[in-house]
């Protein structure tokens, strides 16, 4: 219990202590802190679509499992592999489609 304490507290620590020293930084440089920043990054967007292709994968698997003779193990893995490699898919072919629109923002 005390692990877990400390290593949460030495987390919190750290990562305000980086952030002060970030922003220190940026005003020794004259950078404007009230500048809007970047609301998501594009890692974000894949595990979002990664995660909601899994989760149609174990949907569809307990379907695939409910209707067909094959044994469950086989159905829900085979169908969350599906689901994720699909949505993996989708979020590179919107990023692509993004990225023909507006070439000069990469971002998704």
């Amino acid at each position: 219990m005390m692990a877990l304490f400390s290593t949460v507290f030495g987390l919190a620590y750290l990562i305000i202590s980086t952030r002060h020293k970030e922003r220190m930084a940026m005003i020794e440089r004259g950078i404007d802190l009230s500048a809007p920043k970047k609301q998501s990054s594009p890692f974000l967007k894949k595990l979002a679509f990664l995660i909601a292709g899994v989760g149609a994968g174990i949907f569809f698997g307990g379907v695939f499992a409910a209707v067909t003779p094959f044994e469950d193990a086989a159905c829900y893995f085979s169908m969350i592999m599906v689901g994720g490699g699909g949505s993996l898919l989708a979020h590179y072919h919107l990023q692509e489609k993004k990225n023909e629109d507006s070439p000069f923002d990469l971002d998704l």
